[in-house]
């Protein structure tokens, strides 16, 4: 009978057991329909599980349901006590900064205080399932996607909102459970790496001495990096405050409405303005080109505007 491989089959008490593992005496199930599995240890082929095609389940139906399931396992372990699973980022940081390049790989502790359960596919208030689910006493503190055969899209990402989410590929769940290399993720803060984290301290100790120079200080709500003035050549800090994620649906406002580059700039000023208390460095100024007045960083010294084309001003 025509049939195709399992690696893992839940056994008669619910656990995810490996064909490595499983006992020819025992009975096995699909982690995915719950039909009977035949467990094969032959002398030639790999130990597996067989399961027969036309009914319904799939080779890869049955890869998304074994890796919710070893998701939980190992989640279950880690708030136990037992060894935790990391998530692997690409460095974010190094990209950012001028002159500097970083592929470096960042592998990060998942916070044990932030979990106390482990739930695989708990109802949202907006009727969506993640594939798990972490959550802290009653409250979800992060959703976890399994990407089989297809990925979360963007219309599932607005649903999450603010809800910390990692999508994980199947496959690699499968070959090593413990490690998670999100293929799309949301996550409060950004990875970096030990080099860019000692570029960056140098970077802040180099802007928090421009910034003492011209009597200014960074208020909450703002990131500031040093620049060279277009006009005076000066060094002067240069300020940031729309802090917006690569998953927020601003983005997709923009798409639509086709903007360039200097209208994402108004779009995003009248959606996020700068916060009080400012800079005094930061200026409602106006543009001849756009014809209108928006924020923008002045050079405390000349008050030049701070553009990429300052003849635009």
């Amino acid at each position: 009978m025509p049939s195709f491989k399992v690696p893992f089959g839940i056994s008669e008490d619910h656990s995810l057991v490996a064909a490595e593992s499983a006992n020819k005496s025992h009975k096995y199930f699909c982690p995915s329909c719950g039909l009977p599995l035949t467990f094969r240890a032959g002398t030639i082929k790999a130990k597996h599980f067989a399961h027969r095609v036309g009914t319904g389940c799939s080779a890869e139906s049955v890869i998304h349901a074994i890796a919710k399931r070893l998701i939980e396992k190992v989640s279950l372990e880690w708030i136990a006590g037992g060894p935790g699973p990391q998530i692997a980022r690409k460095c974010e940081f190094g990209q950012e900064l001028e002159n500097y390049a970083c592929d470096s790989i960042v592998q990060q502790q998942l916070p044990r205080n932030r979990v106390s359960i482990v739930t695989l596919e708990r109802t949202l208030p907006n009727l969506r399932k993640p594939d798990v689910m972490f959550l802290l006493d009653d409250t979800p503190t992060l959703a976890i996607e399994i990407f089989a055969t297809h990925k979360v899209d963007s219309a599932k990402a607005e649903d999450l909102g603010e809800l910390p989410w990692i999508e994980l590929d199947a496959a690699a769940i499968l070959i090593n459970p413990y490690c998670w290399s999100p293929i799309q993720m949301n996550l409060k803060g950004k990875a970096i790496c030990d080099s860019c984290r000692q570029v960056l301290i140098k970077e802040s100790e180099k802007s928090n001495s421009v910034m003492n120079i011209f009597g200014l200080h960074c208020p909450s709500g703002y990131h500031v990096k040093a620049v060279s003035c277009y006009h005076c050549k000066l060094e002067i800090p240069f300020y940031t405050w729309q802090d917006i994620g690569q998953n927020d649906p601003v983005w997709s406002e923009i798409k639509d409405l086709k903007l360039s580059f200097k209208e994402i700039d108004i779009f995003l000023d009248r959606k996020f303005p700068p916060p009080a208390p400012r800079p005094r460095s930061v200026q409602f100024r106006y543009s001849k080109t756009l014809q209108e007045r928006h924020w923008v960083n002045v050079c405390p010294s000349c008050e030049w505007i701070q553009s990429s084309s300052i003849s635009d001003y």
